[in-house]
Order: structure tokens, then C-alpha cells, then sequence
């Protein structure tokens, strides 16, 4: 149900700190392929639009009907971040 062009993500410098608070991990160390980082950091650059909005509330946002668009919008946004921020 996410999509929409994920929910007007943005990768601010406001998401990758509330991703490493929420996480413990540095962005460009994550492994884009791992589900929490996944959900974290959509929850992350989401919740300037809706910030009431839960890690597990994103989490159950996300299912097997999506799961391939999100995986490959995480992997993205994760190399932007790398050639952003070296």
C-alpha cells in the first residue's frame, strides 16, 4: 500500500539522524537489504509529513504486494546517501 512515490519521502539530513537514533547505525554502513532497515528508514523520511506515524505502523504498511518497489527504493536511496555524503 506504500508507493505514492513512497509517501513524498525525502532523504534529509533530519531523516539520516532520526534512521541512525532509530537504528544505532550510520545509513551508509546499513545493508539495504535487511527489513528493519528498510522500514526504518522509510519511516525516517516520511515522518516530516506524518510525524504521528510509528516504525511499526510503516512496517505493517509494507507487504508481499509492495515488498519489491520498497526493496529497490531502500537499495536507491541508500547509494544516494553513500555518494552524497562519502
Amino acid at each position: 500500500m506504500i508507493p505514492a512515490p513512497i509517501l513524498d519521502f525525502r532523504l534529509s539530513l533530519g531523516a539520516m539522524r532520526r534512521f541512525k537514533k532509530q537504528t544505532g547505525i550510520d545509513l551508509r554502513s546499513a545493508d539495504p537489504k535487511d527489513i528493519e532497515t528498510q522500514v526504518s528508514l522509510i519511516w525516517a523520511g516520511i515522518a516530516h509529513k506524518y510525524p504521528g506515524m510509528t516504525v511499526d505502523d510503516v512496517a505493517e504498511l509494507i507487504d508481499m504486494s509492495n515488498y519489491r518497489e520498497i526493496n529497490e527504493f531502500v537499495e536507491k536511496q541508500s547509494q544516494e546517501a553513500d555518494v552524497k555524503n562519502p
